[in-house]
């Protein structure tokens, strides 16, 4: 929090807004036809960590395990999911993404940086949900808004099971996605995005129960 300039609370007296820390705006925005278990989204490179956030689907699970990197920049997000769909989402990076308005509210920092332009359209959280969901479990969450508002599920859990079938082993990974329930219930489960038969031994890889659902609006 700064020692000077501008502090913005909300309600609860959290700090949405002061003259040290960048918000995050909305970059890029789009949508996509998923018709793969293992699928990238491109968008425009961007040179700072971004924050990439989906909305859930009602027929699949899906979830973004990981960003592509080259050299410095992000180039696109990888999404697994169990079905074909079409995947709306949202990009949001530090600082600002557009032009400097003629009126409104300009904040810097003190190394002159812009920390908030009212220009942009800036990220807020919605509702942060703590839950363990163990391996093949699931949880239902309560939500402010699942038909408007976009998620972000972290941290990611995926594992690798095999079962031996001499000589073959078949394998299938899972991962930890959300769906969507009803316009205030996001769950959170397990699904499969890959399996197979191959010649050899698998060792099967660890589980991580804990997870938050970050609920996104803009």
């Amino acid at each position: 929090m700064s020692d000077y300039g501008i502090i913005i609370k909300n309600n609860s007296g959290e700090v949405q807004i002061d003259s040290v820390y960048k918000n995050y705006a909305l970059n890029q925005s789009g949508s996509q036809a998923m018709v793969g278990v293992a699928e990238y989204v491109n968008f425009t490179d961007v040179s700072t960590p971004p924050i990439f956030a989906t909305k859930a689907n009602a027929s699949y699970y899906h979830c973004h395990p990981h960003f592509e990197i080259s050299g410095s920049d992000y180039t696109r997000a990888l999404i697994l999911s169990e079905g074909a769909y079409t995947l709306y989402w949202k990009l949001f990076t530090s600082g600002q993404v557009l032009s400097l308005p003629s009126y409104g509210l300009v904040i810097r920092n003190s190394s002159n940086e812009i920390v908030f332009s009212s220009a942009d359209t800036w990220l807020k959280i919605k509702g942060v949900y703590s839950r363990l969901v163990a391996y093949g479990a699931t949880s239902d969450v309560t939500v402010v808004d699942a038909d408007n508002n976009y998620f972000i599920l972290t941290d990611h859990s995926w594992d690798l099971r095999s079962i031996e079938y001499p000589p073959y082993w078949d394998y299938y990974y899972r991962a930890r996605g959300i769906k969507y329930i009803n316009s205030t219930t996001i769950r959170i489960g397990t699904f499969i995005w890959q399996e197979g038969t191959v010649g050899g031994e698998i060792t099967d890889s660890a589980w991580f129960n804990d997870c938050v659902l970050i609920e996104i609006g803009v």
